[in-house]
């Protein structure tokens, strides 16, 4: 159990960010390069965010997967503040599934955002040490170079075009077997 009280916030109409303040504010706490709000849905963020300025006691964050892909990830990642909430004794509900599915950021950010500013410590911080200069977000499909290097000859396309014609042996039996289709090969040079 946490000493220190944590205070409950309402969001009001004046608390509302435009959509880049949150994604700017995230970037410089976090030393992070988030882009846009969807990217918030594996909840490492969130984690990161409660252990920088509110509960750094309260958040196991050795338990967070700060760059990941799977749902059992996202689930383990949003199970944390969950659990600090609940030790904190806060009744605050987050919406794991809307957040998972990438949808409901926008009004979760800004009043996480307000709850921050209210419960916020202002220790320092260095992010990158904490998470161990991993990324933080959805982890991204490795890219494969797909252009050919010079010393590799691209392969010549050969396209084949089958035209269907009438099978002339049923028709003519008297004249010699002809083949069902015609072959015609077109090259690109």
């Amino acid at each position: 159990m946490s000493h220190r009280r944590a205070k409950n916030v309402c969001l009001m109409k004046r608390d509302i960010l435009s959509v880049r303040a949150p994604i700017s504010w995230i970037n410089d706490a976090l030393q992070a390069e988030v882009k846009e709000l969807q990217e918030l849905c594996t909840g490492a963020i969130y984690c990161q965010l409660m252990h920088l300025g509110l509960f750094p006691k309260d958040v196991p964050i050795a338990k967070v997967h700060f760059c990941c892909d799977l749902q059992r990830e996202f689930e383990t990642n949003y199970r944390i503040p969950r659990n600090s909430f609940t030790n904190l004794d806060l009744n605050i509900e987050i919406p794991v599934r809307k957040l998972q599915y990438g949808r409901g950021h926008y009004e979760f950010v800004n009043w996480f955002h307000k709850f921050y500013r209210v419960n916020s410590n202002d220790e320092p911080y260095d992010a990158l040490q904490v998470r161990r200069g991993s990324r933080i977000g959805l982890r991204q499909p490795e890219k494969i170079n797909r252009r050919p290097t010079q010393l590799e000859e691209t392969p010549r396309k050969v396209a084949r075009i089958y035209r269907m014609q009438p099978d002339l042996n049923k028709l003519l039996p008297r004249q010699a077997p002809r083949r069902n289709c015609t072959q015609i090969e077109i090259s690109a040079s």
